[in-house]
């Protein structure tokens, strides 16, 4: 278990249930890119649920749509093409963007798939939901967890006031 893990599961135990089995040389094939290891042990200790009663990270297999991996690939693509017939900016080639997050304010947290080779080297790009503001991160989807449940790190398009209190997990499972 990795130091940033270990310290995500002791400010917010994963609680009875694992992580999903995914088998991922079939998943990261079907996708046409390999993800970042980060995301492969988070996903694999903890299962679909809230983080700090905001954050849902977004698996790579679920029957739940809006936290299903493929499903919200291809729900971003939607948007990104929405958004860009109405003359909003999308910082980057929105085909480097991947969901791997959201929040109960309908935040969306990006991988930013570069280096294309290196998925471990990928940062993260969080958008505003309901404006033009996106928010670079300089690190995977541990390290954001890690650092925004603390409270050392501040993401402008989140709400001022986050963390709320001792942050948690709670699993869908119950």
């Amino acid at each position: 278990m990795s130091a940033l893990l270990e310290r995500l599961v002791q400010m917010c135990p994963p609680g009875s249930y694992a992580g999903e089995q995914v088998d991922w040389d079939s998943l990261e094939e079907s996708l046409g890119f390999a993800l970042p290891d980060d995301y492969k042990e988070l996903t694999s200790h903890y299962p679909p649920g809230l983080f700090g009663d905001f954050l849902t990270v977004i698996y790579p297999e679920s029957q739940i749509s809006t936290i299903d991996l493929r499903s919200q690939i291809e729900a971003s693509r939607l948007t990104f093409r929405i958004l860009k017939r109405a003359g909003d900016e999308i910082p980057c080639d929105e085909a480097l963007l991947i969901p791997v997050c959201g929040t109960d304010n309908g935040n969306r947290v990006f991988w930013v798939r570069d280096p294309l080779g290196d998925p471990n080297r990928w940062t993260l790009l969080v958008n505003e939901p309901r404006g033009p503001q996106w928010v670079k991160f300089e690190g995977g989807i541990l390290q954001f967890l890690v650092e925004i449940l603390s409270g050392s790190t501040k993401i402008e398009v989140f709400p001022e006031d986050y963390p709320w209190g001792r942050p948690k997990f709670a699993s869908i499972w119950g």
